[in-house]
């Protein structure tokens, strides 16, 4: 069988061999790391919703300042007590308007807070669906060109295997010519002596 005759089959296998080490893979496919930071926000803008982290962060000055007001105003009452400026049941009456007056500062500022925070999860709640939707465009998107990757690679695949097995045919039928060409030629040349001027 003439070597020239094996290429093209080996050619196509090599095209399978190669076709088959690259096939397409979905990892391969979409914007892996914007879809990352997208997920990651989403995370972010729920915990804030969970977590109720503006109304948290607005109310713990609050208290805290409160409960130093509380204690400057028992202070404040005491000593006055303490000089007779009070009696025990004015002194009473002054620590309870002190704390009403107290409760209701915190209050204010814990309505404000939770107002605040309705807000900010509206607005992390809008930044959650945007997200998802950002998502959802990128993985179809990337579906899309995984479909379109894989459905070329089969073809390319089926084209190769086509061409190997019409190459294989081909040097299956150049052999058996050859091999019938030899024969014809030996049967011919049969009995003939080349020594003989007069037989050439």
């Amino acid at each position: 069988m003439p070597l020239w005759s094996l290429i093209p089959p080996a050619l196509s296998l090599g095209k399978m061999v190669y076709g088959a080490i690259n096939k397409p893979k979905k990892s391969d496919f979409g914007n892996t790391r914007l879809v990352e930071a997208y997920q990651n926000q989403i995370t972010e803008n729920r915990n804030n919703i969970e977590g109720k982290s503006l109304m948290h962060s607005m109310m713990k000055p609050a208290i805290r300042q409160s409960a130093v007001n509380r204690e400057r105003s028992k202070q404040g009452i005491a000593e006055r007590l303490a000089k007779g400026q009070l009696t025990e049941g004015q002194a009473q009456q002054a620590e309870i308007s002190s704390n009403t007056a107290i409760n209701k500062g915190l209050t204010d500022v814990q309505d404000n807070a939770m107002s605040s925070q309705i807000q900010q999860n509206r607005e992390d709640q809008r930044a959650i669906d945007k997200a998802r939707l950002e998502v959802g465009q990128l993985q179809d998107q990337a579906r899309q060109q995984y479909t379109q990757a894989n459905n070329q690679w089969k073809g390319d695949m089926f084209s190769a295997g086509a061409e190997l097995v019409t190459g294989g045919l081909n040097a299956f039928q150049q052999n058996v010519k050859d091999a019938k060409l030899s024969g014809f030629v030996n049967k011919v040349t049969q009995g003939v002596n080349w020594d003989d001027p007069e037989a050439v």
